[in-house]
């Protein structure tokens, strides 16, 4: 049975969630490096990981289509050098790397999928822009994100109620993770410096 994990990023800190087909056998972990993780999670080719950090630096040094195409900047532009790379991107760029020969690895970026989903007819560069669901900083975004959560895997109301916002992110990179699997998402960007995916 595939696997959709979905993994939030930090420096040095990794929040995962975990589930089977529509939400079954949900499970969180936390992790303070990708060795742990690896070894835990024990990912295989038939599992799908959501990953909340582009999978390297970028390859020129114009900005990426994908960003381009869903206006990120700042913070969450990926740079030209890694050395430029925040230290939350480092961690990522980490797993990527230790887990690319293990399983079906895509990127993800769960505030942008949060403002797609509530804004499905705003332009994909503007939904970062969006004011809904508000900051994950505010106990208002944190609410309406569960909201969102709750509409789409019903059967994990009460998990979803007990999460933190990291554990929120991962969960819904796992269920873009689901969505990539059944041919229920879209992606933005190219062959060259990758595609980072959303649920339809």
């Amino acid at each position: 049975m595939d696997r959709f994990i979905g993994v939030d990023v930090g420096k040095n800190k990794y929040f995962v969630v975990c589930y089977s087909e529509n939400g079954k056998n949900l499970t969180k972990y936390f992790f303070e490096n990708s060795t742990s993780l690896k070894a835990t999670i024990k990912p295989t080719k038939q599992d799908v990981i959501a990953i909340d950090s582009p999978p390297r630096p970028r390859s020129a040094k114009n900005k990426r289509k994908a960003e381009i195409d869903l206006g990120i900047g700042g913070y969450y532009a990926t740079p030209y050098e890694e050395k430029r790379a925040s230290s939350w991107m480092i961690s990522g760029f980490d797993l990527w790397k230790r887990l690319e020969s293990k399983s079906r690895l895509i990127e993800v970026h769960p505030t942008a999928i949060f403002k797609k989903l509530k804004n499905p007819d705003k332009p994909s560069n503007r939904w970062l822009g969006m004011h809904i669901p508000r900051s994950k900083n505010t106990k208002e975004g944190i609410s309406q994100r569960k909201s969102i959560l709750k509409e789409l895997l019903p059967n994990n109301v009460r998990e979803i109620d007990q999460m933190k916002i990291d554990e929120l992110d991962a969960l819904i990179a796992a269920y873009t993770a689901e969505g990539m699997c059944n041919n229920k998402a879209v992606c933005y960007g190219d062959e060259i410096d990758g595609f980072i995916y959303f649920p339809k």
